[in-house]
């Protein structure tokens, strides 16, 4: 009984050893230590996610088309040009996979004081040329604080027309939305085009 005994207790220390020696490393020896009175500290933080910058980076990515706008401005007769020049790849809004677009402006604040326009109607495009200039007369320091709303319509006679996208270039915004505003105050007397994204609804940030 007692070389039975012996023979078992060799066969497991054998199969113990055989295991760690596959594994390379003792099991018992990866555990991590037990330290007492040892602190540890994690930064965790604490600003809120800026979800309405999520949204509005969303918002932008949306595809509504182009629109191509150009600015001049002109300090000796206090005069600020908007040029339409086209759209592309407008949204179908018609059942004949077209749309009668047309472009709504209008400066803010004061529109009370400025006039709103809008552009000639091109049927049955989603590529239109306009072409249109339209001007408003403020001074230098007017001009660095307002905010010019662009919006594109489907033309719908005898109902209410569709809206199709909008685009807000000036003062409260951000990228390219606020450079191109920005080179037409520090390089007057010339035009500047530039193409602009259309959004699903007024972006300011």
């Amino acid at each position: 009984v007692t070389w039975i005994r012996n023979l078992i207790q060799a066969l497991s220390s054998r199969r113990r050893h055989h295991r760690i020696r596959l594994d390379g490393r003792d099991p018992a020896a990866s555990r991590p230590p037990l330290l007492h009175g040892r602190k540890e500290y994690y930064e965790i933080p604490l600003q809120p996610k800026n979800f309405e910058l999520d949204r509005s980076l969303k918002l932008e990515q949306e595809d509504r088309g182009k629109i191509m706008i150009g600015l001049c401005y002109a300090p000796a007769k206090s005069e600020l040009t908007v040029r339409v020049i086209q759209c592309v790849n407008l949204i179908a809004m018609d059942a004949n996979g077209y749309s009668d677009p047309f472009v709504k402006l209008n400066l803010k604040p004061g529109q009370d004081k400025f006039k709103k326009y809008k552009t000639e109607v091109k049927k049955r495009t989603l590529n239109p040329e306009y072409n249109e200039e339209f001007h408003y007369i403020l001074s230098q320091q007017e001009l660095q604080e307002k905010t010019l709303e662009i919006t594109v319509w489907d033309k719908d006679f005898g109902t209410k027309n569709d809206f199709m996208g909008a685009l807000v270039i000036g003062n409260r915004c951000s990228g390219e939305r606020w450079s191109h505003w920005e080179v037409m105050m520090k390089q007057p007397y010339q035009r500047h085009d530039r193409w602009h994204s259309l959004c699903p609804e007024l972006l300011l940030d």
